[in-house]
């Protein structure tokens, strides 16, 4: 009966962080709210899926990458997944020294997924280009 009671006060302060960022402008307050509910579930999916619109309104990298590396983990599609994995990699790339170890890691878990096709490893050869990391470029092409 405890975790069913700590579930619906997670989602009761989920839900009032959704009605916050979608009919306020009070999205800090949202925020926080979302902080206080992945502090006690991290891979809440739905926490996650509000913490991803919340950065991206906010143009948040650091909450953006957040939301992602845990959607890559809790999504239940394989090609989403994927898809998480790949936002991840774009972001990293926006940074002045990208993390190799963190692209070579995405890229291991893409091909594991089961869902790397030929559009995908198109994708993470550009990714592989664009960062001009050796290690990437030779896991990649």
């Amino acid at each position: 009966k405890a975790t069913s009671s700590n579930e619906e006060a997670l989602d009761l302060l989920l839900e009032k962080a959704r009605l916050l960022f979608d009919h306020t402008d009070q999205t800090e307050v949202a925020s926080e709210l979302l902080e206080q509910v992945l502090r006690s579930s991290p891979h809440h999916i739905q926490a996650l899926l509000l913490l991803e619109r919340v950065a991206l309104a906010a143009g948040d990298d650091e909450e953006l990458q957040r939301a992602w590396s845990g959607l890559s983990v809790v999504s239940s599609m394989a090609g989403r997944r994927v898809e998480y994995l790949l936002n991840l990699a774009q972001l990293e790339q926006k940074k002045d020294r990208p993390a190799t170890d963190r692209l070579l890691s995405w890229f291991a878990s893409t091909v594991d997924s089961g869902a790397c096709d030929a559009w995908t490893l198109n994708r993470w050869e550009r990714v592989a280009l664009q960062t001009e990391s050796p290690a990437l470029q030779g896991a990649v092409l």
